[in-house]
């Protein structure tokens, strides 16, 4: 059909006898179907006539398969290392299979890189969404070149094409920084109340950059956090060799038990892409608590008169504690041993008072000298502290005693008078007093009757009386003469070295009154 088959065929079709074959040159700007008759004669049948067949076929000039195509939103992606996919949805788009007519076609994405190694799971195409997914290693960084290629299942012998132009896309695996990596002793102990700085070799070890690839990265002490109340000498690292790091510190008194710090370390690696260049760790070292002994503040050599009742010296015992920085304990008892020699001067053994600090004393009247003695504590913990003490019982002076041998006398005015006044004189009731001086004094009561002698009274220290003269015209009814004494022993460790006096009433004997007598002389 001539119509239909011009625009399909340059020239006409035609059947090649006798091979039978069909030649046809279709038009390579044209598509469709032409149905043409094939007449086929044959001659020579057995009557010698022309036998004639026809037959319809119909001839299909169909397109060569094109091409499928693509395009790439970049031509560059970076990405960190990570042990997560990473999906790009429409990373590819305008996927098609090639002409409208090939749109059944099945599609495929194709992707070779020249480092495969970047890659946990290699890169590919979703052929429906364009989206590019793959797992990058966790371990490597660098760059590749990836080739995109899209193919369809139609024919690829020539002139059709299955295959599209390839498409290239770098792919970057940059390096993220891990977290520097260290561990730390766990068996630093120290014991408590350590003098000075404290070093623990290697107390941090197996310094790590993070990753293998980090070698080259300087890792440096980046803090060390601490509660500065726990230490006298706050806690310091110095970077060493082998990877690691010596601690030193000090620590108070009171401090005893786990002690924690936080200690951290960074490196040069930076924070790029999520990395990470600080790590932190909680330390600790040991105290072991050493139980200190109590102790106390109290006068270690106390003077104690010499007295027939118990000497009682208020806060003797102060500032009691049961051991510097034991906060928790408590001083249980307080105890004084003397040694043997103490009975010469102690009756009994000195008492102390733990609640008030009292100690109580009981030294013997007629001895002096000093008691070497011991005073112990012990705290809750069982700690026992002793600490010498001396008890030095001193003689103490008393008063001089008189006996007065009258209490009242009268006197005549102008008249010496002179009266035996003291029956005895004693200076002290101790027998080591008898060694010392008294001297004895008189004076008047009224002190302004003293106006009222003529002759003031003095007593003698021989024989113990008093002369005296009332003047001639006193007006004086009476007077009192007061007797002291007073000896040499003074008034240390409140002794005493004057007596009670001795009161002697003089009543005064006025004589009559006389008329004044005038001689005339001749």
């Amino acid at each position: 059909e001539t119509a239909s088959v011009a625009p399909l065929f340059l020239g006409d079709p035609f059947m090649h006898s006798p091979t039978a074959t069909l030649e046809a040159t279709p038009n390579p700007a044209a598509v469709g179907s032409a149905r043409c008759t094939v007449v086929v004669t044959a001659v020579g049948d057995s009557t010698g006539a022309a036998v004639t067949a026809q037959y319809t076929v119909t001839l299909m000039v169909e397109a060569p398969n094109q091409a499928p195509s693509f395009t790439l939103a970049k031509r560059t992606v970076v990405v960190p290392q990570a042990d997560s996919w990473y999906d790009e949805v429409g990373f590819a788009s305008a996927i098609t299979a090639g002409l409208a007519s090939e749109s059944s076609q099945t599609l495929h994405f194709e992707i070779t890189c020249t480092n495969a190694s970047l890659f946990a799971i290699a890169p590919r195409l979703s052929e429906s969404s364009g989206a590019l997914t793959f797992v990058p290693s966790m371990h490597l960084s660098g760059s590749t070149l990836c080739t995109v290629v899209l193919h369809d299942s139609g024919p690829g012998d020539a002139p059709n094409v299955n295959r599209s132009a390839p498409s290239e896309v770098v792919i970057s695996v940059r390096h993220v920084n891990r977290a520097p990596t260290f561990k730390l002793r766990a068996d630093a102990v120290l014991q408590q109340g350590s003098a000075g700085t404290t070093e623990f070799e290697g107390f941090v070890f197996d310094i790590d950059a993070g990753h293998v690839a980090e070698a080259t990265q300087q890792v440096v002490v980046d803090d060390i956090a601490s509660d500065a109340s726990l230490f006298s000498a706050v806690p310091t690292l110095t970077l060493g060799g082998n990877r690691s790091a010596t601690l030193r510190l000090g620590l108070r008194e009171s401090v005893f038990g786990v002690v924690r710090f936080d200690v951290c370390f960074s490196d040069s690696g930076g924070t790029e892409f999520g990395g990470v260049d600080r790590t932190c760790a909680s330390a600790s070292v040991y105290v072991a608590r050493v139980n200190r002994a109590p102790g106390a503040t109290f006068d270690a050599q106390l003077v104690v008169p010499q007295t027939s009742a118990p000497f009682v010296a208020t806060n003797w015992l102060r500032l009691v504690h049961a051991g510097a920085g034991d906060t928790d304990q408590s001083v249980t008892t307080a105890a004084i041993a003397c040694e043997p020699s103490s009975a010469a001067v102690m009756t009994t053994t000195p008492l102390v008072n733990l609640s008030t600090g009292a100690v109580v004393v009981w030294p013997r009247h007629d001895a002096a000298g000093t008691a070497n003695c011991t005073l112990s504590l012990r705290d809750s913990a069982e700690g026992i502290a002793t600490f010498p003490v001396a008890f030095d019982v001193v003689r103490v002076n008393r008063a001089p005693t008189l006996s007065a041998a009258l209490r009242s006398v009268t006197a005549l005015e102008g008249e010496e008078r002179r009266i035996a006044a003291l029956r005895s004189v004693s200076p002290g009731p101790e027998t080591w007093e008898a060694q010392q001086t008294v001297g004895l004094t008189v004076s008047v009561e009224p002190p302004t009757a003293a106006l009222e002698f003529a002759s003031y009274p003095v007593i003698s220290n021989v024989d113990w009386q008093v002369t005296f003269t009332l003047r001639n015209g006193t007006t004086l009814r009476s007077v009192a003469l007061v007797v002291t004494a007073r000896d040499d022993g003074g008034t240390a460790h409140g002794g005493r070295d004057t007596s009670d006096p001795v009161t002697i009433t003089v009543t005064v004997d006025l004589r009559p009154s006389r008329p004044d007598v005038y001689v005339r002389q001749p």
